[in-house]
């Protein structure tokens, strides 16, 4: 009997890491997995190692068959690769260099550039004078910050890092113009998307630059996309939706987003992406892509599960 009670504890703590693994991140998973592995062969080795009468033979064999059933579940559609294609990057931030990241300068942007990579994405925000300028709320640029500006007099200055160079949307503007291949999966970290990619829209009109097709506009909910679709002047063709401000559930997104055929892309952090991928749920109609990645390995295994995307940070690095 001590060893039937033994074996249904294991079968229990096996059926609660089942429970967890749903929401562990691809490497965990390979640990969980093999504590329910070793979990789930000493139990049927303790049930068997003694004579049982068939009345707990039969209640133990209740624990165990959904035990299995349940394991082999997300194993069968986590493991196995389903896809044979490679996933392209997104360069994230304007691309990062020797493990600096969130640039959203010139250097890196034209080294990404010139080594084909076609999708950058790009942090946006005002200058103090209400200049269109790339960074991530000014991290890189001590004295300044969101609260204290830099004009752009000052932003053009600045050496980020101390060497690297600011990007201005009138140098992106022209440097897109000698990089026809080129696309930009806009981060704008202004609360009104509407009045900055407005400014854009009028700058590209008089600066002969078509921005609809060149820019992917990044929304981060079904307001915002249907904020912008709603501004007649902004004819914008692709929009990616990424999930990382509301964090609406899987179903929740393709609620919102399913019947929208310019919504292009679900962008996903790998741990959101996981779980859904490991539950069998799918995004019908829509590319997949993952931020942020920082190895060759895990990029391989993103793009052998259907990940049509993958932001990483330098190409370099991997």
């Amino acid at each position: 009997m001590k060893h039937f009670f033994i074996s249904l504890v294991l079968i229990g703590a096996f059926l609660l890491l089942e429970a967890a693994n749903f929401f562990t991140d691809a490497i965990t998973f390979y640990v969980v997995a093999a504590a329910q592995t070793a979990l789930l062969i000493t139990a049927i080795v303790l049930l068997f190692a003694k004579p049982l009468a068939k009345r707990l033979r039969a209640i133990a064999a209740c624990f165990l068959v959904p035990a299995v059933i349940g394991a082999s579940i997300p194993i069968a559609v986590a493991l196995p690769p389903n896809n044979v294609k490679q996933a392209e990057f997104v360069i994230h931030a304007g691309g990062g260099h020797k493990g600096l990241n969130y640039l959203n300068s010139q250097e890196p942007f034209i080294a990404h550039a010139e080594a084909g990579c076609e999708l950058i994405e790009i942090d946006f925000n005002y200058t103090s004078d209400g200049q269109i300028v790339a960074t991530h709320a000014f991290p890189d640029m001590p004295p300044y910050s969101s609260r204290k500006r830099p004009t752009l007099q000052q932003f053009e200055a600045y050496k980020i890092q101390g060497k690297y160079t600011g990007i201005t949307f009138a140098w992106l503007v022209e440097t897109l113009k000698q990089y026809p291949n080129v696309k930009i999966v806009t981060d704008i970290k202004e609360g009104n998307q509407v009045n900055i990619l407005t400014d854009m829209a009028e700058y590209c009109a008089e600066h002969d630059f078509d921005l609809f097709s060149r820019f992917i506009v990044q929304v981060y909910s079904y307001r915002d996309y249907k904020t912008i679709k709603a501004e007649p002047t902004l004819a914008f063709k692709t929009f990616w939706f990424t999930n990382y401000r509301v964090y609406y559930t899987p179903t929740q997104i393709m609620r919102c987003f399913g019947d929208c055929a310019d919504v292009e892309t679900i962008v996903l952090a790998a741990a959101a992406w996981w779980p859904a991928h490991q539950q069998g749920f799918r995004f019908e109609n829509k590319n997949i892509a993952v931020h942020t990645v920082q190895s060759a390995v895990k990029v391989k295994f993103l793009a052998e599960r259907g990940v049509d995307y993958v932001y990483i940070d330098d190409l370099a690095t991997l």
